[in-house]
């Protein structure tokens, strides 16, 4: 884009600045021995006067001695210079003369007149002009002119010289007027680099650092700090995301140093952290708006900074601590100075082209011809495009052949061009007014701008208002105080309309049209062609340009700040300062939709409650959305700073200070369904009788809260000999409020080193060589990843979930107290030099920078309690060189050109994270983003994807390369050019997931050029980028067929349609394809660029014409801004500016504005008790874990999700909290045991659903239930112990009862869940292989295998202590109950009481808790008594007389919801094994309610009444039946005749007409009634198996013959003990797998 920028500007120097400087100001020497120029420097630092002389006159290396410390400026002038020399101030100079000598006698004196000017045009006051080879001289005046008066002679030369420019020898021909122009000197003079904390001598500065002056920014155009930077630095990339006015663009300073945290520079103005960012805007805002309005640094203009600093490496940022590992920016602002005062206005006007596609896409004659191909090969499909539907219609018979020939010739004349229809020249004004001056004692700067842009689109206006005021006093020769006051207004006015206007430019169809025949609207009938459902016609009447002028979105943002610095000299060589910034911004933003526009009618918030999702026009009443942000913080910072300098050699500094900040954030939003923009109104619509489920109460209002805290230590020091060697460290203890207290502060430190080798006495041979320096540093930066949290967070979704009339959350987060900084591990060198009299400078850099400690997922051991974690474990590496270069090319007489260059080149990888290989990602669909994945040994940002190898000619199919291999072997088939690929719509595999590029610029760089020839000058500046991808624009918007309504890329005309077409666009199909799915290399593009950013013509005018303007001085400047981008990037040509502008300076006309500014400080301190409680904050906007109440709230989650629908789960740590025994794995069981007829499972639907479980239960081998148990078992065992380790920090007073339901519910059903483990994973004839146990959330490491007796000790050690509390029993609770409880601890000394950790009164703890229940309770008679336990019939839990404890998720009765096994999908239920079925015996009712006979084939099957998709949810956890049956048992094997009597008490439940039992073996029937009466019911007839020591054989189907095959599994098979996970656990925990299984 050409942006045309005309420049005019006028500047004049003071009439009304003092005349001098007050020569009885006292004025106190730290030294008073050393040079004239030392003596001179501090009198410069305390008076703020510059001296100026001669120095072929005056010696400024002359050592002096004074007699006097402390006296006037003309006191120690006086003996400083003597009799021979003599001084004068004007405004801020002290001009040094020479006294006049006797000369011999001549007669005749000639008169030389003259001017001097720098190379700029500018006038140069103070310029020593001397006749060679003698003392006689003057200098030049304010004006730069001189009059000097020489003996006449035959060669008159006279020399020029003044500080910082090279002297200049010129002979005087006798011209009346004679013009010098003076040439900086670089060499001469003094940079000073500002890090924010202190300002260093650059020979000092032993850091990383660029920087950016007023004069590199001067005259340029530039609108933002950003467009300052672009290009200038080497390292640091500047990328403008959206280039809107006062939009903040995306800056990074060596590469990305966080995976998922804050990755921009940390801004500090003046000394103090950026303040003043407001939340993200809520309702109503965009994205765009949240950028524009929300950012601090967008308050700067560009006119008022006087410096810009990059720090880059530890040596320069180690002091900032916090933040500073992705670099500092220091930004010094202009401040008043003494003397000379002055004001400076500005005037531009510019004007923004409008957006134009470079995007090829189809006119009205391809988009015809398109569609009605689309309409030939799919004519039975509905697309809403125009020509589609008129094709459709007229075959239909709706609409007469030759309307629908008419109207498509209509259509087939219009061809709109929807950019030119929407976009126009945006028109933009800008004007800044500065105006600055002041005394010896006060100065002040103040300053306005404003700027208004207008136009671009329709509905559109920004503006922005800003004023400083900055004074600076000086009380005495101790006391300074700075006070700075800000105040910025920035108004946004912009569409509301749901389109996207750039959107719609691109896909809008070119035949639609703006406006019809009259100039009326007329409506787009393709772009929403949804036909309407309550009325004839159309759903909508759109059209885009009324849409987006009827409903606008406005933001009013305001923005206040002070700042107070005082500085207190204790000594010459110590001062102690104490400054602060305050801030307090907010946002308002409001976004109306008028009634009647289409955008109120689609957004409408009353739609959902209608089944046709339309409201009738009546009811489209327009909508109002309000938010408002507001943000308050500050900064205080004290610090201690000593400089001294040893006998003109050592010169040493130190720095420390103490800094804390606070931000607090505040924001509230309120949604209204109707809004009357005419009066003002709003108002609800009448909602009688409609449910609140079925509308979106949670948009109707919105607030949040925000809160950091941060409080700092520093120090830093360096020392300098001779200006050689420069030793300089820091130390920084920084902490923060959001990390735990045990990692809340961390150290932060760097050395760095600096050796000036043209300093040396052995350099000095090489006189082309000015400077030539060699920097070192090393250390460490720091960063806070805000996305964890070390406590537990309870967060509520939109749902209102309730359990016991309780509302509870639907996400539980755990905390991770170990959660610490990043650090980033800084390792840098340079080297700097200047060549050739300062006409070659340049500067490189190397880095190599380790960030560690990063915040990201780690996989862990599921026995930990959780299956991932957020921890800092991450890491990554950027290394790389920068090279800058800036040269003289020529510089004679009048015409000087120089050039600058710099290139950076950083390598970033992450070297640790959550995926270790490409190979590990899932599927990578369409809408990919190049932060969704962090693989290790790839760049942080990056596209990850497959690789397009073309269409398959054969099927119109998406092809994709592939390097994965199986078996040993290549997968894919192999093509022509040696490679493999894959049809990715018939064998899609993730191994052929690839690394498709970079996403963020690797190389990055600028270069410039000026020119100046007298009086004009010529600058032009580059940048460009390399090395990274670009997101290709998207084609379609999903489904290749819906989305072809909508206009198309013309490629899309070239899509496969029959065998044999070669083209690169798959074949269209009705539902989604690869093409649509999933994300291909063809949709990325290189994103190589190079730009043209600024090009300035600018021309000085004469002075003599500025005197008759009474004008100083008056420059004229042409700049065009974003003058071309060159790049092979398929984009939009965005609004590049193009500006007309007037700069000009006029005299002041006013004496005395301001005199002297008196501030009293009055600071009243705030003593913290500690840093720590200063610190205590906890996150806002959700629940942190800390009452019992909120425990409360954690575990009634927990028990809802025991009962609750699949659909609606309770999430922790991001896993759905279902009851661990899903549907699966229960089915799975009953395949282990011996229940089922394994020869007949695999030939019904669930057998060839589970076709390769059923093989692997077959030989009872199955790895995928085994696994889902694991990791399901020890997920809920991770719940339960956040919910005690909650109760064990608990803050505040409570109920000891209450305590005691909660904690007795998690124990016991931590107790359950870990007994069910040790029962299934456990070898039971081998103690010291149990399981590993962690009870403690915080450790998120692996655990070793405890013996089977130290688990079984914890499990009964919870089950005791919730036993021996007093509330069991409580409604709210589902486990903790004392009935359970003692059913639990039956069945667990029942199972343990054979096992190898059996203990000798096991058998009688058995007999004693289930003979608790036997008292208590009554076995079913009947068998409708039974069915009410296998078939409750309500969900919930369910507690009847016959049953402890079911828990149900459906009503509905589904067959025989006991026997999970059974319950098919589709067809018929399970084969019942036939040795189970032999041993009923005649009149038990259970066959009849447990199966039925096919009528088919006369087989047994399980019982079920009706099938249907979705499987029952019942399981019956603890059955009276259970207790009967282990009592029966436990009595048996103590040799007690209750056993049998027991025995015949079950079976005359359960049969009738039963009696007695007269059979010797009442052990074995007591495990054989537990067989027919638990089978099927999920683990109970494998855990009896098991610790009974059965051996099994059965037939089933082998795999690969497919005939009937014998397994057998033998007594303590290693088998009953199941296959621990390895992907879920022993990767990451090093336990021995059970034997058998390696």
């Amino acid at each position: 884009m050409r942006n045309l920028l005309l420049v005019i500007l006028i500047s004049a120097s003071s009439v009304w600045a003092s005349d001098s400087y007050s020569q009885n100001t006292q004025l106190k020497l730290s030294a008073t021995e050393g040079t004239i120029e030392s003596i001179f420097n501090q009198i410069s630092k305390q008076s703020r006067l510059e001296f100026f002389y001669n120095t072929n006159i005056l010696n400024a290396k002359e050592k002096v001695s004074l007699s006097i410390k402390q006296g006037t400026l003309d006191e120690i002038l006086k003996e400083i210079l003597g009799e021979r020399y003599s001084y004068t101030i004007k405004d801020r100079y002290i001009l040094i003369t020479k006294n006049k000598t006797e000369s011999a006698e001549q007669n005749e004196v000639v008169v030389v007149k003259g001017v001097v000017r720098d190379m700029k045009g500018n006038v140069l006051p103070g310029v020593s002009v001397v006749l060679k080879g003698t003392t006689i001289g003057v200098s030049t005046d304010a004006n730069g002119e001189f009059s000097l008066k020489i003996p006449a002679q035959e060669n008159i030369n006279l020399v020029f010289s003044f500080i910082g420019m090279k002297n200049k020898e010129i002979t005087w021909n006798g011209q009346a007027l004679l013009k010098v122009d003076m040439e900086e000197d670089v060499a001469e003079m003094e940079e000073v680099v500002v890090t924010g904390y202190q300002e260093i001598k650059k020979t000092r500065m032993t850091g990383a650092v660029e920087v950016v002056t007023a004069k590199d920014i001067a005259n340029k155009g530039f609108t933002s700090i950003e467009d300052v930077l672009k290009g200038t630095l080497a390292g640091v990339t500047t990328m403008s995301i959206t280039g809107r006015p006062g939009a903040q663009a995306q800056i990074r300073i060596r590469g990305i140093n966080s995976l998922t945290g804050n990755t921009d520079p940390i801004w500090i103005i003046d000394g103090m952290p950026l303040q003043g960012d407001l939340p993200e805007v809520g309702l109503g805002a965009s994205d765009l708006q949240n950028t524009v309005l929300t950012s601090g640094i967008g308050n700067l203009s560009p006119d008022d900074i006087e410096s810009i600093t990059i720090l880059k490496d530890a040596a320069a940022t180690a002091i900032y601590g916090s933040r500073a590992a992705n670099g500092v920016i220091v930004v010094k602002t202009k401040r008043g100075i003494v003397g000379q005062s002055y004001i400076n206005v500005q005037a531009s006007y510019s004007f923004d082209e409008a957006p134009k596609s470079k995007l090829e896409m189809m006119n009205t004659q391809e988009k015809v011809a398109f569609e009605t191909g689309l309409y030939n090969d799919f004519p039975h499909v509905s697309i809403d495009g125009r020509i589609f539907s008129l094709l459709r219609d007229a075959d239909m018979g709706k609409i007469a052949p030759a309307d629908a020939q008419a109207e498509l010739e209509r259509l087939s004349k219009i061809n709109t061009n929807w950019y030119d229809e929407i976009f126009k020249l945006a028109h933009t004004q800008n004007y800044i007014v500065s105006l600055s001056g002041g005394s010896e004692k006060t100065q002040y700067y103040f300053s306005m701008n404003y700027m208004n842009q207008g136009g671009g689109m329709p509905n559109n206006e920004y503006s922005k208002f800003g004023a400083s005021l900055k004074l600076t006093h000086d009380f005495n020769k101790h006391l300074r105080i700075y006070g700075d006051i800000y105040a910025n207004i920035r108004d946004d006015r912009t569409t509301a309309s749901i389109v996207d206007p750039l959107e719609y430019a691109t896909f809008a169809n070119p035949y639609e049209r703006p406006y019809d025949e009259n100039g009326n609207y007329e409506y787009d009938r393709s772009y929403y062609a949804d036909l309407s459902k309550v009325k004839e016609g159309y759903m909508y009447d759109f059209n885009v340009l009324k849409d987006l002028n009827e409903n606008t979105s406005k933001t009013h943002y305001i923005s206040n700040q002070v700042n107070l610095k005082l500085e207190y000299r204790i000594l010459e060589e110590l001062m102690f300062s104490t400054s602060g910034t305050f801030s307090n911004t907010s946002s308002h933003s409001r976004s109306a939709l008028n009634p009647g526009s289409f955008s109120s009618k689609y957004n409408s918030w009353i739609k959902s409650i209608y089944p046709e999702r339309e409201i009738t026009d009546n009811l489209n009443n327009g909508s109002l959305d309000e938010n408002t942000s507001r943000n308050m913080s500050y900064t205080w910072r004290n610090q201690l700073e000593y400089a001294r300098n040893f006998k003109e050699e050592h010169f040493v500094t130190a720095v420390v200070g103490q800094e804390m900040s606070d931000s607090k954030s505040r924001s509230f939003g309120y949604y209204s369904p109707q809004y009357d923009p005419m009066y003002g109104l709003i108002g609800f619509p009448d909602l009688s009788g409609i449910l609140a489920s079925k509308l979106s109460m949670t948009n109707l209002m919105s607030t949040s809260e925000e809160q950091d805290r941060s409080v700092s230590f520093f120090l830093t020091g360096s020392y300098s000999y001779k200006d050689r060697y420069v030793l300089s460290g820091s130390y920084r203890w920084d902490g923060v409020d959001i990390i735990g207290k045990d990692n809340r502060f961390t150290p932060l430190w760097n050395v760095s080193f600096k050796y000036n080798l043209h300093n040396e006495e052995f350099m000095k041979r090489f006189a082309w060589i000015d400077v030539l320096s060699i920097r070192g540093s090393y250390g460490f930066t720091g960063s806070i990843d805000h996305n964890a949290y070390p406590f537990t967070i309870l967060k509520y979704g939109s749902s209102s979930y309730r359990y016991n009339g309780d509302k509870i959350p639907s996400r539980i987060t755990p905390g991770n107290p170990s959660i610490k900084w990043q650090r980033k591990e800084d390792r840098s060198i340079g080297l700097d030099f200047s060549l050739l009299r300062n006409r070659i400078n340049g500067t490189v850099n190397y880095y190599n920078n380790e960030t560690r400690d990063l915040l990201d997922r780690k996989k862990i051991a599921v026995s930990s309690g959780r299956k991932e974690v957020k921890a800092n474990v991450a890491s990554l590496n950027n290394k790389g060189w920068e090279v800058s270069l800036s040269t003289v090319n020529i510089n004679y007489k009048t015409f000087r050109w120089s050039t600058s260059f710099n290139i950076a080149v950083n390598k970033n990888r992450v070297t640790d994270t959550y995926y270790q290989a490409v190979d590990e990602l899932s599927s990578i669909s369409r809408n990919n983003s190049s932060q969704a994945y962090f693989v290790k040994g790839q760049p942080t940002e990056a596209w990850y994807g497959y690789k397009f190898a073309g269409v398959d000619p054969a099927t119109g199919h998406t092809l994709a390369y592939i390097d994965a291999k199986d078996s040993g072997n290549p997968m894919g088939h192999l093509i022509a050019d040696g490679r493999y690929v894959i049809d990715m719509d018939s064998e899609f595999s993730t191994k052929a997931v690839s690394f498709l590029g970079e996403a963020y610029p690797p190389i990055s760089g600028g270069f410039g050029t000026q020119f100046n020839l007298g009086r004009f000058s010529l600058s032009a500046q580059f940048s460009f980028m390399a090395g990274h991808k670009i997101k290709s624009f998207e084609s379609s918007h999903g489904v290749q067929l819906s989305a072809a309504k909508y206009n198309q890329l013309a490629q899309e005309l070239y899509r496969w349609r029959k065998v044999g077409d070669i083209t690169n666009i798959p074949a269209y199909t009705v539902n989604s394809n690869a093409s649509s799915n999933y994300f291909f290399s063809s949709q990325v593009e290189s994103g190589n660029y190079l730009k043209c950013n600024n090009i300035s013509l600018g021309y000085n005018m004469d002075p003599e014409i500025c005197k008759k303007l009474c004008l100083t001085r008056m420059r004229i400047n042409f700049n065009i801004q974003n003058v071309f981008t060159s790049t092979k990037y398929r984009c939009f040509r965005l609004s590049e500016c193009q500006k007309l502008c007037f700069e000009f300076e006029y005299w002041n006309l006013i004496r005395r504005i301001m005199k002297r500014l008196i501030l009293m400080l009055s600071t009243a301190v705030c003593l913290l008790s500690s840093c720590q409680n200063y610190l205590d904050l906890k996150p806002k906007n959700q629940t942190v874990v800390g009452t019992l109440e909120d425990v409360k709230l954690m575990m009634s989650s927990y028990l809802f999700s025991l009962t609750s629908s699949n659909s609606y789960p309770i999430y922790f740590n991001g896993v759905a909290m279902r009851f661990p025994y899903n549907r699966d794995a229960i089915a799975s069981f009953t395949m282990y045991s011996d229940d089922l007829d394994m020869r007949r499972a695999i030939e019904n639907s669930y057998g060839r659903k589970y076709e390769k479980e059923y093989y692997e239960s077959t030989d009872w081998k199955s790895s995928i239930f085994s696994e889902t148990i694991w990791n399901n078992f020890y997920l809920h065992i991770g719940y339960m112990n956040s919910v005690m380790k909650s109760l064990g920090e608990l803050l505040g007073t409570y109920e000891q009862s209450d305590f005691e339901k909660i904690k007795g519910e998690a124990l016991t059903i931590r107790a359950f869940y870990i007994f069910k483990l040790l029962q299934l994973f456990a070898l039971y004839d081998n103690n010291e292989l149990g399981i590993p146990l962690n009870l403690d959330p915080e450790v998120i490491a692996g655990t070793k295998r405890l013996s089977q007796q130290e688990v079984y000790k914890q499990i009964i050690g919870d089950l005791t202590e919730a036993l021996n509390y007093e509330t069991a029993n409580d409604t709210w609770n589902v486990f903790y109950n004392k009935d359970i409880i003692h059913a639990l601890l039956a069945q667990v000394y029942t199972f343990k009481a054979e096992s190898a950790a059996k203990e000798e009164k096991d058998w009688e703890e058995a007999e004693k808790h289930s003979d608790y229940i036997v008292q208590r309770y009554q076995l079913a008679q009947t068998a409708d008594e039974l069915k009410s336990v296998i078939r409750p019939g309500v969900a919930g839990v369910i507690k009847n007389p016959h049953c402890l404890l079911t828990l149900g998720w459906d009503v509905t009765p589904r067959g025989n919801s006991y026997a999970f096994w059974g319950i098919p999908q589709y067809g018929t239920g399970q084969v019942v094994a036939p040795d189970l079925l032999e041993t009923y015996t005649p009149g038990d009712y259970r066959p009849d309610l447990y199966f039925y006979v096919s009528e088919e084939d006369g087989v047994m099957y399980q019982k079920f009444e009706y099938v249907t998709w979705t499987l029952s949810d019942y399981i019956t956890l603890f059955r009276v039946a259970d207790m009967y049956l282990i009592c029966a048992e436990a009595n048996t094997r103590l040799n007690r005749p209750k056993g049998k009597e027991l025995l015949e008490t079950f079976k005359k439940s359960r049969i009738t007409g039963f009696t007695t039992y007269n059979g010797n073996d009442v052990l074995d029937e007591i495990i054989r009634e537990r067989r027919k009466e638990f089978c099927g019911e999920y683990d109970m007839r494998w855990l009896d198996m098991k610790r009974l020591n059965m051996a099994v054989s059965r037939e089933g189907i082998d795999e690969k013959s497919q005939q009937v095959k014998t397994y057998k599994l033998g007594s303590n098979d290693y088998r009953y003990a199941l296959k621990i996970p390895i992907e879920s656990e022993l990767v990451y925990n090093k336990i021995p797998q059970n034997p058998g299984w390696n």
